[in-house]
């Protein structure tokens, strides 16, 4: 097995046969992770993970395969991307085709030899794969993916999870989780999170998320798109479009409508509970839960369903420029606002930076930081007006709870990127306490009126 590190804090798993039989043996310039490849200030990295065995070279053969070239680089064609101050990107984000490929790649899809992308989307497993086994999290199998075609043409899918013992007199909670960018996919829900035990009153540690006495909810998770990606960083790959902000329903954003999509289609085939009707997700997916959650807090979905809490892990503001030099800025003026509670979960030293001055040492040692990839000033604006609902959770790298960043002097790019990667679940690397009872119980205390 190989694990594969991108200085923009995504990790990526490699099936070690896979490996060799492409010819993975060096090229690009991200951090091939050993166990003392990356110094994480208190720890080293290891291989867990958002992403799991199945999640880009599954088993069944679905997804991007190797090219068999590990000497494949970022090829970054310019590209104009048009912006407007009131809904970001003019137009939704592109995907991957074959005749326009992506093969500005982020770091850890070059690393494990997928050189281009020339589809726009894949197929997940919907199951555990050796790497979530390995790190004891619940053995489980949902396949087949739900499918739907998209107003676009474009295959969607989604791995979901049902209660036993759902029923029109037994409603239960739905959690929508979304992946991370990149290399993420709806696969990494099992092999990096302990939701899905959560989830299933059959493990005997379910949640009640309902707060009825009764464990377990509906766990959908959705899969993203491969996209041009509009970053001043290479990270074509698999993401959720929060570019494009066309909060309208219906809206013109493929990502929000499959969202709006999904959430219709669970409320009016299963027994979900319409008024709690939740969203997580990590990174890109938290970046985009935001936005979906702005979104259809207060505006309903096509078929009449809202949003009633969020609550995610490091991200920050979706609403910022794509790019430091993109003019005219994609930043929207004004922004909007919205009472949804929000619980923003972070590390005291993660990327995206904790704080201003982390952010800045940073770039002092030449790593790049996106437009709204600091999660302090969002904080503070929504705050001010923009989400007075949003409460923050700081964590440490053992997962324990804390009250301020780190210091620059005690958290370098590396350690970011190390503790960025880390579902804080209580299982992963160094992780001694599990967060997502808290993120549950936020969720939980915030239903619909």
């Amino acid at each position: 097995m190989r694990m594969l590190v991108s200085s923009w804090g995504l990790l990526f798993v490699v099936p070690a046969v896979v490996a060799a039989a492409s010819g993975c043996t060096g090229g690009g310039e991200g951090v091939d992770a050993g166990p003392d490849a990356v110094d994480a200030g208190e720890a080293t990295a290891n291989d867990d993970g958002p992403t799991g065995d199945d999640a880009w070279i599954p088993d069944d053969g679905d997804g991007p395969l190797p090219d068999g070239d590990c000497s494949c680089q970022s090829e970054c064609r310019s590209r104009e991307w048009a912006c407007d101050p009131s809904v970001g990107l003019v137009e939704p984000v592109p995907v991957c085709a074959a005749s326009d490929p992506c093969l500005c790649l982020a770091e850890e899809l070059n690393q494990a030899c997928i050189c281009r992308l020339e589809t726009p989307s894949h197929q997940p497993a919907c199951r555990t794969g050796e790497i979530g086994i390995r790190r004891g999290r619940l053995v489980a199998d949902d396949s087949p993916a739900l499918e739907h075609i998209d107003s676009t043409g474009v295959s969607r899918h989604a791995c979901l999870f049902r209660p036993g013992d759902s029923s029109p007199q037994r409603r239960y909670p739905l959690v929508v989780w979304m992946h991370g960018g990149g290399g993420g996919s709806a696969d990494d829900l099992y092999n990096a999170t302990s939701l899905r035990q959560k989830a299933d009153a059959a493990t005997g540690t379910a949640f009640d998320l309902g707060g009825q006495g009764r464990a377990g909810f509906f766990l959908l998770a959705v899969q993203g798109r491969h996209l041009h990606y509009p970053t001043g960083t290479p990270r074509d790959g698999q993401h959720h479009d929060f570019y494009h902000r066309d909060l309208r329903s219906p809206s013109t954003n493929p990502d929000v409508a499959n969202l709006d999509y999904w959430i219709d289609r669970l409320v009016g085939q299963e027994a979900v509970d319409p008024a709690r009707i939740y969203l997580m997700g990590w990174s890109n997916g938290c970046f985009f839960s935001q936005l979906y959650a702005f979104a259809r807090h207060q505006t309903a979905t096509p078929g009449g369903n809202r949003v009633a809490a969020v609550a995610c892990y490091s991200g920050a503001d979706p609403f910022e420029n794509v790019a430091h030099d993109q003019q005219p800025s994609c930043k929207l003026d004004p922004y909007p606002t919205s009472p949804v509670p929000i619980l923003l979960v972070g590390r005291n030293c993660d990327y995206p930076a904790c704080d201003e001055s982390q952010a800045a040492g940073y770039q002092n040692n030449g790593f790049i930081v996106e437009p709204g990839h600091v999660a302090g000033p969002w904080v503070e604006l929504c705050r001010s007006g923009v989400a007075p609902g949003l409460q923050r959770l700081i964590i440490d790298g053992t997962g324990a709870t804390t009250l301020a960043c780190l210091s620059p002097e005690r958290c370098d790019h590396a350690k970011a990127v190390f503790n960025h990667i880390r579902w804080p679940d209580g299982k992963a690397s160094l992780d001694s306490f599990d967060v997502e009872p808290a993120m549950l119980a936020f969720l939980r205390d915030h239903p619909l009126p």
